[in-house]
């Protein structure tokens, strides 16, 4: 119950952002997510997912420190095979320019197989999200090749993407592809 009473906490604050109350809802809801990934019954997969959304909610609400802390957690007991925290993770670093750390993270778990199935495994983070994280991470290391092969991996897809990740992947191999040409 601890764990559907943060989803609810969260999910309050994510509907209402404009109540009052909202940032209060978002505390809790991390607070209560923590309790729960700290209570070692039930299963392993919802506490994953209860560090994952203590780390993103802390992430929303503007504290990257401690959101990054609580995401590291997750990404260490879910292993390599729950890929969720471990994109969320990169996602902020890349955004935040530290491009280094995103990628020794990003490329630790895409050398692993994804979970094919769990509590919330989030498709888009296994089908593509991962992949393009490591490829702007990639990228600003130095990286280019990887980059270029990680953005072409994701364009060559069958699935439909959205439409953003498509045209930033197209834009993010043309630079990549610029700096290989340019040796």
């Amino acid at each position: 119950s601890l764990f559907y009473l943060a989803q609810n906490l969260k999910d309050l604050a994510q509907t209402l952002p404009a109540d009052p109350r909202a940032a209060e809802w978002r505390r809790r809801s991390v607070e209560t997510y923590l309790r729960r990934a700290d209570h070692p019954g039930g299963y392993q997969d919802e506490r994953y997912y209860a560090l994952f959304q203590a780390g993103r909610q802390l992430l929303l609400a503007g504290d990257a420190d401690r959101g990054h802390a609580v995401l590291v957690r997750a990404v260490q007991f879910g292993g390599p095979a729950r890929w969720e925290a471990a994109h969320e993770l990169c996602r902020s670093l890349n955004r935040a320019g530290m491009y280094q750390v995103s990628y020794g993270v990003s490329r630790w778990v895409i050398q692993h197989r994804p979970a094919a199935d769990g509590l919330f495994v989030h498709g888009d983070v296994v089908d593509y999200l991962m992949a393009f994280e490591h490829a702007i991470a990639a990228y600003w290391v130095g990286q280019y090749h990887e980059s270029f092969e990680c953005n072409d991996r994701i364009l060559k897809r069958p699935e439909p993407m959205p439409s953003n990740i498509v045209a930033a992947a197209i834009r993010n191999q043309a630079f990549a592809s610029d700096r290989i040409l340019k040796g």
